[in-house]
């Protein structure tokens, strides 16, 4: 019979709960992979397009300890932070033999994952540009929330084009945030209260 890494099954909820309030105040993204040792959680950031970098972090931890890189490596790079299984994160809580070549295995099973996506989806490659007269017809109040590092679209020529056709609109461009721009409501509500 496997051995939870954790001493109760109400200590597990309670690791967890405070981990999953701590990464809802990240910027990232959140993904399972599932594993023949189990379910494996990762947070990702950056463009898919970038070159990927992947954190494992050490024992007795997860991947909120590695927000401060994730931050400085998702603006060039693709980054995944991978709990490891058997660890106090997100991922199976059961600890693979550490004696064994279980690790490694389960490494390259994560990896697998990762590559059948890579190798068999095709991400959007162009987005559509609408018409000026199409944008200058907008009377609704328009917010444009973007980071400055996006690397899917030029966010200060999409910004000054905007404010141009729409003066009304009211523009954001964040520093240190790339094209996907998490913990949104923090400048839609503010936009909408005053709309």
């Amino acid at each position: 019979m496997k051995k939870s890494v954790f001493k109760t099954e109400a200590g597990r909820d309670k690791v967890r709960a405070y981990y999953n309030r701590v990464l809802d105040q990240f910027p990232f993204g959140r993904r399972y992979v599932e594993t023949t040792f189990g379910q494996t959680f990762m947070l990702t950031a950056g463009d898919e397009s970038n070159l990927p970098i992947i954190l494992l972090h050490g024992s007795c931890s997860n991947s909120a300890f590695w927000f401060p890189e994730i931050m400085a490596l998702s603006n060039n790079f693709r980054v995944y932070a991978v709990d490891i299984v058997g660890e106090a994160g997100n991922s199976e809580e059961y600890r693979p033999d550490l004696s064994s070549e279980a690790f490694a295995l389960w490494m390259k099973e994560v990896l697998d994952f990762m590559n059948l996506i890579v190798e068999n989806y095709n991400p959007i490659q162009e987005l559509p540009v609408f018409a000026d007269e199409q944008l200058q017809r907008l009377n609704m109040p328009v917010l444009f929330t973007d980071g400055e590092n996006d690397a899917i679209i030029d966010a200060e020529k999409s910004a000054q084009r905007l404010s141009r056709l729409i003066p009304s609109a009211v523009i954001r461009l964040l520093p240190n945030c790339g094209h996907v721009v998490a913990n949104s409501a923090e400048y839609i509500i503010p936009f909408l209260m005053k709309a």
